[in-house]
């Protein structure tokens, strides 16, 4: 009698590592596939940013190019 009750103790404790084990493998996956998407996903967002920030400049540029060739044919 006083065997079976250790050999289910040592179960229960087995099944407690088992479920911590999977439980912290489980965070440790969640985490990869979070930092993954994020990185990903900021990577994208940083282009997109990188694109309209040159089409804003190329249109800046534009702008002044042409008030540049205004104020060049009224003083001519």
């Amino acid at each position: 009698v006083l065997q079976s009750y250790i050999r289910r103790y040592q179960q229960i404790q087995v099944a407690r590592q088992q479920r911590a084990a999977a439980t912290q493998l489980q965070a440790i996956w969640r985490g990869y596939a979070a930092r993954k998407w994020y990185l990903q996903t900021r990577g994208q967002l940083m282009q997109v940013q990188s694109a309209v920030r040159g089409l804003l400049s190329r249109r800046v540029r534009q702008q002044n190019i042409e008030a540049c060739v205004v104020l060049q044919s009224l003083l001519r």
